[in-house]
């Protein structure tokens, strides 16, 4: 006969279950029919295995209302494997997908970080620099985009444009000029590490800026012919501190923007970054407690997110690629210039990444939890 409590086979007429100590003469629990015994004593696996007395022991377990199997009773290998490998709950999946969430939005912003970082460093600012053409360069001055040589050309005295018969091209030529653009790189560089990175400006000063103009001078005078007077740094001074050039100094950026540096400096500091790749390897840590530690719904969970990522950033380097042919704005050139290369990097990167932890998670862990239930 069997056991009214665990569903164990046990000797005809025993008192007491020699498994879990069920006294067997408690008539609300009285001994399981042998007859179910008989009716399932010739089922087996496909490899020939007797579960007989599994089936038999699960079947009254169901009956009984119990949601267990016995500890003590020594049920065939895979068993439990495929007991344990049901499924994961609607509440872990939902938390999974929020930690997916989360983890997707931190790896994100890390990877920005990082990205900014690299472009607006002191190499990477001196790079762009030296490619870009500053004639092509766009300026918003009252509400009207303006070409830098027209800008320049408009802060000339016109009778001094006249006289020297300044064109134009002659302006063009002087911003391309290769002392000229050292200049103009280090000022612009020490432009952003400032307001990215927060660091002290030596040259966003007024008379730091017509220093650099006057050591310009010469180089101006021998293309052009037009010799700098008083009045004209006197003019330059007053565009500076209080005109359409005031967002060259380090007051005047604060005014443009609306609000200090040092806020964006701290977005791309190196702490952020390190917060950012700390939570995002939490995320990670937390789906897996959350899916009790099975490392295959880390595989499925994170493989689907990592090649959503990869997907953006690829999408963000075809963007990167089709706007500037579509506006024509020079200034997106530079951009897709600078950042094209490392998005398709990243993307192809993560997508890869996540592509193959699926197909693991598909290929490894899946099939492992199929055969565990087919025992």
């Amino acid at each position: 006969m069997f056991c009214g409590k665990c569903g164990n086979k046990i000797e005809d007429g025993a008192r007491f279950c020699e498994y879990c100590g069920f006294r067997m003469e408690n008539t609300d629990n009285a001994p399981v029919n042998t007859t179910v015994a008989e009716n399932t004593a010739e089922p087996t696996n496909s490899n020939g295995a007797d579960f007989s007395q599994t089936e038999t022991a699960y079947t009254y377990h169901q009956k009984a209302g119990v949601p267990q199997y016995s500890d003590n009773y020594n049920y065939p290998a895979g068993r439990d494997e495929a007991v344990s490998e049901q499924g994961t709950s609607t509440l872990s999946k939902t938390l999974s997908i929020v930690l997916c969430v989360f983890f997707f939005l931190f790896t994100l912003s890390a990877m920005g970080v990082g990205i900014a970082r690299s472009v607006l460093s002191e190499d990477g600012v001196k790079k762009i620099c030296t490619d870009i053409d500053l004639s092509k360069v766009q300026i918003r001055q009252n509400g009207v985009n303006i070409a830098v040589p027209d800008l320049v050309l408009s802060i000339v005295d016109e009778k001094a444009i006249n006289e020297y018969g300044i064109t134009r091209q002659d302006v063009v030529n002087v911003l391309n000029n290769a002392t000229i653009k050292k200049y103009l790189g280090n000022f612009v560089n020490e432009y952003v590490q400032y307001v990215a990175f927060g660091k002290a400006p030596k040259l966003m000063y007024t008379s730091e800026i017509i220093g650099l103009i006057k050591d310009s001078a010469d180089i101006i005078y021998n293309m052009t012919g037009y010799v700098f007077t008083d009045s004209d740094f006197r003019s330059l001074e007053n565009e500076i501190n209080n005109g359409s050039m005031e967002f060259l100094t380090a007051i005047g950026i604060e005014r443009l923007i609306g609000f200090s540096p040092s806020i964006i400096s701290a977005v791309f500091s190196i702490p952020v970054l390190i917060i950012l790749i700390v939570l995002s390897v939490s995320m990670l840590a937390l789906l897996l407690i959350c899916n009790n530690m099975r490392v295959k719904y880390l595989f499925a969970y994170c493989g689907i997110t990592l090649s959503v990522l990869g997907a953006m950033l690829l999408l963000v380097a075809l963007a990167l690629l089709i706007l500037p042919i579509v506006f024509g704005f020079y200034l997106l050139e530079v951009l897709r210039n600078a950042l094209i290369f490392k998005f398709l990097i990243l993307g192809s990167a993560a997508f890869a990444i996540g592509m193959i932890m699926f197909l693991l998670y598909l290929k490894v862990f899946k099939r492992k939890s199929r055969t565990a239930q087919a025992v």
